[in-house]
């Protein structure tokens, strides 16, 4: 016993005198956060190629993840046209090889890329960009059989590319739409209504059946398609194995000219997958989640075209592609963006609150997974579009770029379902993710002072509590 509580006295003591260092110490689970205290940005991470010659300075980028079990963070950097790769015990980019040699990056140049005019999603083509989502998953059939998987790394010509995440090595492609012929043309028709299934955006992986959910999140009509990583080769397509479509049809039919019959028009040996339909999406799907409490994929839906005053949350079975449930956000408020599960039963569903010509108050909700009801209304924070939950300081982070009164990182108790604190981020600051090994948080952030010296490139803020 006593040399025990002696361990922890030293591991307290080395935190306070070398805090830049406790981050650091792997499974520490007082380091990088103390109960009651502040989050703030303690350190920032350099974006591989934006500062060198030829790159260009990171200002669109989209979503990111935490592999914790290899303990890297992934974030899909549309300026360098890459996935940047980061070490999360050291907090620096990770070499990436030897395949493919590269530092911190995987699939540069493979993506579309930021579309039209940068710096910022006001001016960019944002429908069209990529890359969007990186998830990782176990290797299968020789492919990523390191302990470093595979990374599915949806794309803006509705395409999933998949890459040996240790590598860097391009394994194959899966065509979730219609593709582009030409993407300028499209650009200069001035809607991308009329570019056909654009933009592969938001997923999340059962890892139980080993399917991946990717949503085509964007009107006309929005849907998700459901694709077994067991075949990451998808040779002619093979890996699709279902659509759903946000249109509030039914039946099986599959629409004509979308998804993956949309495909087949340019593609006819690619082989036919069920279809099935949800309620009417008008203001397009956002994030969505596995609850593994009910073997249900839990999806965003922003805009209830029934009521495009309400979200809702649609359950999607994995296994049949069908509907089972839509968990309606009534009278709340809540143009629901992204879900991260929390402690069972609890989920947290991000709101938006910005999108098309509704827009409420700010608000986070919880709900329970399995049922759908509402839990509690957190109303001091949103306008977020990604968010995390961190498991070992049972804290949910939202990254909060159109809240009022300028972009924070929203901090909320999991256990208490109680608000904590905005930090202050910067423009765009709408990615986060969390490590529960070092409880560092990640927040991708544009040029500017808070990147230290990365002021001019751009760079990664990292987050804790001190």
């Amino acid at each position: 016993m006593k040399a025990k509580m002696l361990l922890v006295l030293v591991v307290l003591l080395a935190c306070a005198l070398f805090p830049s260092a406790c981050g650091n110490i792997q499974g520490c689970q007082l380091c990088g956060t103390t109960q009651n205290d502040s989050v703030t940005i303690i350190d920032v991470m350099a974006v591989p190629g934006a500062a060198g010659p030829g790159g260009k300075p990171f200002t669109v980028f989209d979503l990111g993840l935490v592999d914790t079990a290899n303990h890297r963070y992934y974030v899909t950097d549309r300026s360098q046209n890459a996935v940047l790769v980061y070490d999360t015990l050291t907090d620096t980019p990770t070499v990436i090889g030897p395949d493919v040699p590269s530092v911190g990056q995987i699939g540069q140049g493979a993506f579309i890329g930021a579309i039209c005019c940068e710096p910022n999603r006001s001016t960019n083509f944002n429908e069209l960009t990529g890359p969007n989502a990186a998830i990782v998953t176990p290797g299968a059939q020789g492919l990523g059989s390191s302990k470093f998987g595979l990374a599915w790394v949806s794309d803006g010509d509705s395409t999933v590319k998949v890459f040996d995440a240790a590598t860097g090595a391009q394994v194959s492609t899966a065509v979730t739409g219609v593709h582009f012929v030409d993407i300028n043309a499209c650009i200069r028709s001035g809607s991308p209504t009329d570019c056909g299934d654009f933009r592969a955006d938001e997923a999340s992986f059962d890892p139980k059946d080993n399917i991946l959910l990717v949503s085509n999140g964007d009107p006309s009509p929005p849907f998700i398609t459901l694709i077994d990583t067991t075949n990451p080769t998808c040779a002619n397509n093979s890996c699709v194995l279902a659509q759903i479509f946000f249109d509030g049809g039914s039946g099986t039919a599959c629409p004509a000219g979308t998804g993956i019959a949309g495909a087949k028009l340019t593609n006819p040996t690619f082989p036919s997958v069920p279809c099935a339909h949800a309620p009417g999406g008008q203001g397009g799907i956002g994030g969505s989640a596995f609850n593994p409490a009910t073997g249900r994929f839990l999806v965003a839906n922003t805009q209830n075209t029934s009521n495009p005053a309400d979200g809702e949350i649609t359950e999607i079975n994995p296994k049949t592609g069908l509907v089972t449930h839509d968990f309606q956000l009534a009278g709340l408020g809540c143009q629901a963006s992204f879900i991260v599960i929390g402690p069972p039963p609890n989920v947290l569903v991000a709101c938006e609150n910005f999108a098309g010509t509704i827009n409420f108050q700010p608000s986070e909700i919880i709900i329970d997974g399995g049922t759908g009801k509402v839990i509690k209304v957190i109303t001091q924070v949103g306008g977020v579009d990604q968010a995390a939950f961190n498991s070992t300081d049972n804290r949910y982070y939202v990254a909060a770029r159109d809240m009022p009164g300028g972009p924070v990182l929203g901090v909320i108790d999991a256990l208490t379902n109680t608000w904590l604190q905005n930090v202050p981020t910067g423009a765009n600051a709408h990615s986060v993710a969390a490590d529960p090994m070092t409880n560092h948080i990640f927040v991708p952030l544009q040029p500017a002072a808070t990147c230290r010296a990365f002021a001019v490139s751009g760079c990664i803020g990292v987050y804790a509590a001190q």
